[in-house]
């Protein structure tokens, strides 16, 4: 989240955000005045400096993604011999649901962390990755729901009077 006062904007945690615009239904509506559209303007500006920060990083950093490399695993199960036809549809799906992005990196961290204890077995490997998804990230019906080539982005913004 960012706050920004006259001067400068500033990140904050999403639980001072929540303090902040909590509101009551006595609470009087007032309108903008000229400053409002700055500030927009430098929130936004400033959320695109922290975005292009971001995106330098992990473009510079060497090796594989997570996601990258769990999706690496998924499809060398793919030639797993003791896996029945639900194992493999379920292998497919949690496939998908890491192609489409749908899987949060702190999901994929938790479950590359849990892999690692794991004895290469394929069952047991596709039991960590059972474990750590829940189904409704592997529901085909959602990704109907979603467009996933669209450009995807929450700006919240917020103008405070007092």
């Amino acid at each position: 989240m960012i706050s920004s006062d006259k001067q400068n904007p500033k990140e904050i945690t999403f639980i001072e955000a929540i303090k902040i615009l909590e509101s009551n239904k006595n609470d009087e509506r007032k309108n903008f005045d000229k400053n409002f559209f700055n500030l927009l303007k430098k929130n936004k500006n400033h959320f695109d400096e922290i975005l292009f920060t971001s995106e330098t990083e992990i473009t510079q950093r060497r090796g594989k993604s997570i996601e990258r490399e769990l999706i690496e695993i998924l499809k060398s199960l793919n030639n797993e011999k003791t896996f029945k036809d639900e194992d493999k549809n379920l292998c497919y799906k949690i496939l998908r649901a890491f192609e489409d992005g749908i899987i949060a990196r702190v999901r994929a961290k938790e479950i590359q962390k849990e892999l690692k204890k794991t004895n290469n077995n394929g069952l047991e490997i596709l039991q960590v990755f059972r474990k750590n998804i829940s189904d409704r990230f592997l529901d085909e019906s959602l990704r109907e729901k979603i467009d996933f080539s669209r450009k995807r982005e929450i700006i919240l913004s917020e103008y405070l009077t007092n």
